[in-house]
């Protein structure tokens, strides 16, 4: 028998999958780009940190001033007022070293590509109740392009083996029967990987990893 395991954080009831915030408050979880300006991967990192119960969720509404006067409020100005949408995507270095240099209550670990062991390693951060940023490259037109998500749960196969990475992406709309709206395939072998969503499906192989842990 196959089995799933998602994060605790979050709750599935009949208004779709909400986590509680910095505030204690039931909050939807899902943050779909348009919503907010800024890259795939700023969108990512805000539904993980809303899974840690850093942030609240009246901190992302835009009109709402950003108080740069706290570590967390400048780690936000950072991301929405300083640097804006990113057209070329936001490195994975640079996102690592915003949240150690603002967020000196999080514990921040950067994990470059490897795809042999990334899987189960993402599986053992969600059974530490522990969200992944994630990142994946593929090939459009002989071109490279990434696209960041957030990891949150896993699927073994009858054998215990991680087969599916089940992950929100901030690129499309999520269902309300469903915790995710994505999920990648991960194969018996080799590096190709395959990640199949609303938009679609390709061929992909699993870059950097983001792990954000409250101290």
């Amino acid at each position: 028998m196959s089995l799933i395991k998602i994060l605790d954080a979050i709750k599935m009831d009949h208004f779709g999958a909400r986590v509680k915030d910095a505030s204690d408050k039931l909050v939807y979880l899902h943050k779909q780009q348009g919503s907010l300006d800024g890259a795939c991967a700023v969108y990512s990192t805000i539904m993980d940190l809303l899974i840690l119960g850093y942030l609240k969720d009246e901190d992302l509404q835009i009109y709402n001033p950003i108080d740069s006067r706290t570590s967390k409020g400048k780690f936000l100005q950072s991301l929405f007022e300083d640097r804006g949408l990113v057209r070329e995507g936001f490195s994975y270095t640079v996102l690592t070293k915003l949240l150690k240099d603002h967020c000196p209550e999080l514990d921040v670990r950067h994990r470059y590509p490897s795809n042999n062991s990334h899987p189960h390693y993402i599986s053992q951060m969600i059974d530490d109740k522990l969200p992944v940023i994630i990142s994946v490259t593929y090939s459009d037109n002989n071109i490279t392009n990434g696209h960041a998500l957030v990891c949150i749960g896993y699927e073994c196969d009858t054998e215990d083996r991680i087969s599916k990475l089940l992950c929100l992406d901030p690129g499309y709309e999520v269902s309300k029967v469903s915790a995710w709206n994505c999920f990648i395939e991960i194969p018996k072998s080799g590096y190709k990987c395959y990640l199949c969503g609303i938009g679609g499906g390709y061929e992909c192989e699993l870059g950097d990893l983001i792990v954000v842990q409250k101290k």
